[in-house]
């Protein structure tokens, strides 16, 4: 059974993400944080250390993992323009140490959660791997620069390292009382009875997929031999749809009338994406199997078994 390290694996994705891979792999969790919404998973071996600090040599001579998937981020596009260097000490800087210990004594596969949300120009059209990025905010140059790092380890070590740009996540684990995930926050928003804020005239576009086929796709990169040196690959539903959409979605599944509260638009806040996932179709063998109806319903029963029911009177 192979080894896996779970860097961040107690957080939205990495909830999600080390459920699934504890059914078939030896999974490590590192972690400054117990798991917010359940209790901690069977299987799992959970080290409570601060990752920017943690000595990654001796854990990786001494497991010999498969694969690292390197989950943690403290970023935001609202906030990283006002604190730049702070975002690059807490993200990347500690991003590249993690990496340079790891491969000075191993070279397993590494799987980076970046965004293809915030990392492309805005289009109208569906961006691929290729598509012009977007260097305008610290939130999207900080998850670049990672990326360029795991490019130059990739050649130097003779690695494989992937970088899965994720486009605009929600589901199960997602903490609606956060600053990100919109679907989120706006179900449980209009649940309780709660404004929501629009931004903008909501007909912003954005390229929405639910966590568990982010999940598979995770779990993909681990065995597939299509995969060598350096690569970044998109993973979204290459479906584009508009905030006003997605909270007359809501009102139909909850039976609920949004009460909106319009604000102007922020400019921190990343352009209308679509992402082209052909590449991960082709070597991950992978697509967006799960609707968006479907998946609001989901989300809908777990945040009132999780959440709603549980909130004091």
């Amino acid at each position: 059974m192979k080894n896996l390290l779970v860097i961040g694996g107690t957080g939205f994705l990495g909830t999600n993400l080390i459920q699934k891979l504890s059914q078939t792999y030896k999974v490590t969790c590192l972690t400054t944080h117990k798991h917010k919404f359940r209790e901690p998973i069977a299987n799992v071996e959970y080290l409570f250390e601060d990752w920017r600090h943690f000595e990654f040599r001796s854990l990786c001579e001494t497991k010999q993992f498969e694969a690292v998937f390197l989950l943690s981020n403290s970023s935001h596009p609202r906030t990283a323009n006002n604190r730049i260097f702070e975002d690059f000490d807490h993200n990347v800087k500690p991003s590249i140490r993690c990496l340079d210990q790891i491969y000075s004594v191993s070279t397993p596969r590494l799987i980076f959660a970046s965004s293809g949300g915030a990392t492309y120009m805005g289009s109208s059209d569906s961006v691929s791997e290729s598509s012009d990025l977007n260097l305008s905010t610290a939130y999207s140059v900080s998850k670049v620069a990672i990326e360029s790092y795991l490019s130059a380890f990739a050649s130097i070590k003779k690695a494989t390292c992937i970088a899965l740009r994720i486009s605009n996540p929600y589901g199960p684990h997602q903490d609606p009382n956060g600053h990100n995930g919109v679907i989120s926050i706006f179900l449980q928003n209009i649940q309780l009875r709660k404004p929501i804020s629009l931004f903008g005239d909501g007909n912003t576009t954005k390229d929405f997929i639910f966590v568990d086929d982010v999940v598979e796709a995770m779990e993909l990169c681990v065995a597939s031999d299509k995969l060598r040196g350096f690569e970044v690959i998109n993973i979204g539903s290459g479906i584009g749809t508009t905030l006003n959409a997605v909270i007359t979605d809501i009102e139909s599944v909850t039976s609920l009338k949004a009460d909106i509260r319009r604000q102007p638009s922020i400019s921190a806040e990343p352009n209308s994406t679509i992402l082209n996932i052909e590449k991960a179709q082709d070597i991950l063998n992978w697509s967006c199997a799960s609707s968006l109806r479907a998946s609001l319903e989901k989300t809908l029963c777990w945040q009132e078994d999780n959440i709603i029911n549980h909130r004091e009177p």
